[in-house]
Formats: structure tokens, sequence, C-alpha cells
């Protein structure tokens, strides 16, 4: 079992590093990252979210799972919002087996109906840069464990390169096309 989580997490990142050579597209990034996601941690739920320095706030920009949950999802997260905001804030990852017995980080959305009974986030790093998160829910008690998050964050460290080589080509074609225009 060991073994075969492994190779699914190596297949996972190779597939990433080819959609980083394939595509300097953010939003086929993004979908790239959520379907390799779900082949190494399974999950009910993931959302991608990522961070904009000016506005100091995390901004959903992928998800994928339960279609009826996820349109209850985010949108954006302050630093001291909700299981985002505190990775953010902080970092680091956050592992969380039962939601029900830990207060002191609650989701932004706290709904008594809400199926978050395990919970796992892990931030996009470069270097010491925060890009985003990647993080996934189930509406198991006990889904996810440490080698579970270990697993995310050695795939999060080959995504946060994707995405921001996709953000700096965006960024870049949006300057070539406004200096075109003047």
């Amino acid at each position: 079992m060991k073994e075969r989580r492994q190779a699914q997490m190596t297949a996972a990142i190779n597939e990433i590093n080819r959609a980083i050579t394939a595509s300097l597209d953010l939003e086929t990034i993004l979908v790239t990252i959520l379907e390799c996601a779900q082949r190494i941690v399974p999950y009910y739920v993931a959302e991608i979210c990522l961070w904009d320095a000016a506005q100091q706030t995390m901004f959903t920009r992928g998800s994928a799972g339960d279609p009826t949950f996820r349109a209850e999802m985010g949108g954006f997260y302050q630093l001291d919002e909700g299981y985002t905001g505190w990775i953010a804030r902080h970092r680091e990852p956050l592992l969380i087996p039962d939601t029900n017995a830990r207060q002191d980080v609650r989701p932004k959305l706290d709904l008594p109906e809400n199926p978050i009974h395990s919970y796992l986030g892990v931030p996009f790093l470069v270097e010491d840069a925060l890009v985003g998160t990647l993080e996934m829910i189930s509406n198991e008690v006990g889904a996810y464990n440490e080698q579970d998050m270990v697993t995310l964050q050695t795939f999060a460290s080959q995504a946060a390169v994707a995405i921001e080589n996709a953000r700096l080509f965006e960024e870049t074609q949006r300057l070539v096309e406004g200096s075109s225009g003047h």
C-alpha cells in the first residue's frame, strides 16, 4: 500500500512537471494540480487559493469535488479567517483529522450541515514566499494523517513553482500588451 501511494505521488509530481513545461496558462495548471492531488490524497472537496500580497488576502482560484458544497465555499480569506487564513499567516501545513475535536481554528464557513470532518491544507511556497494554498476536506473523520501531509507538502512544492511561473508569464503578457498599446 505504501509503495502504491509513493508511485501515485511520483506520477502526480511528474505530471505537474510536464504541466510546467507544457503550459503557462494558470487555469490549466490549477486544474492539473487538483486532478493530480485527487490521485495522491483523495478528497471530498479541494480548493486552491492564491495569495494577493497587495491586498493581504487569499482568493479562491480553483476548486474540485462535490459541486453542491463547492457553491458555498470561500471566495476570499483574510489572514484571520478560517483554515486558509491560518495557513497563510503561519505558512505551515494544517492537519485536522477530526474538525469537531479542534476548536482553536475553525473553517470560515462553520455550518452545522457542513460535511467538513477531516481537513488537510498546505501552503504553496516558493523559497519563503507565499504563493497560495492547497486544501482538501473529507466528509469522513480521520481521512488524513501525517503521511498524507508529507506527501501533499512534497507535491505542493512542485505545484507552487508551476503556479508562480504561470503568474509571472501572465504579468509579463499584460506588460507587453500594455506597452504595445502606447
